[in-house]
């Protein structure tokens, strides 16, 4: 680790590259995913994502508030999880499910919700741990008085 100072500029900028990459590869999959066909026929929470006013209420939710909180750290009981799900159910019917949603725009299956979640999880994982890496490299190069 001695001369880890020495190089470690150029290492963070290689890191930072191959994070790009990995963004880049991520976010292709995702489009895979939500966007199979043409554009017409995309997944409807991939319209959701670009409307800021939908955007904004679904940050409001009860799962995105516990999850951006940190609080999911917390064994939570089921009837906890489900009374919160209920919640945000109504809420989304209310606010949301005035018209129907075809068929093709629903994204029901449990392979790739468990793939989009990785690719969130994988890229949040990595993303935290270069900018963990650099702030640790960034106090051992600061001198000491």
């Amino acid at each position: 680790m001695v001369t880890l100072p020495l190089y470690s500029t150029h290492f963070l900028t290689i890191m930072c590259n191959v994070l790009m990459q990995y963004k880049e590869i991520c976010g292709a999959a995702y489009r895979g995913l939500v966007q199979p066909d043409t554009e017409d026929k995309r997944i409807i929470s991939a319209q959701w994502a670009k409307d800021e006013d939908i955007s904004r209420f679904l940050k409001s939710l009860p799962n995105w508030l516990t999850i951006d909180s940190g609080s999911s750290s917390q064994e939570e009981t089921g009837e906890e999880i489900d009374r919160r799900n209920r919640k945000e159910t109504e809420m989304l019917v209310q606010n949301l499910g005035s018209s129907d949603i075809p068929q093709h725009e629903i994204l029901s299956d449990s392979n790739q919700l468990r793939s989009l979640a990785q690719l969130h999880e994988s890229l949040d994982w990595f993303s935290r741990s270069v900018l963990n890496f650099s702030k640790t490299l960034q106090n051992q190069q600061l001198p000491e008085s």
